[in-house]
């Protein structure tokens, strides 16, 4: 996983743009897919790609993709919990 600031592209976990203040991360897997995420995305995504893998056979984590429900409540409890987060740093 690699990670700089953004440039435009579409976070693959939540669908919105990564913009140059926010932090971007890339992972690229053997299939040659990269997916670009928000920083608090990848968090939930490694959670969740952790998640899935451990009910799931080892070839399968690098097809497996959660689905967009899951997702959009991941990245609300995400944005809950760094709006709460910016209340203790006030």
């Amino acid at each position: 996983m690699y990670a700089g600031y953004g440039d435009g592209h579409i976070c693959d976990a939540c669908g919105e743009t990564i913009d140059r203040t926010q932090g971007e991360y890339e992972a690229t897997y053997d299939d040659g897919r990269a997916y670009r995420l928000h920083l608090a995305c990848a968090g939930l995504w490694e959670v969740e790609q952790r998640r899935l893998s451990a009910s799931e056979p080892p070839s399968e984590p690098r097809n497996v993709r959660a689905t967009r429900d899951r997702v959009d409540l991941l990245s609300q409890e995400a944005e809950a919990v760094i709006q709460e987060s910016l209340t203790f740093n006030r």
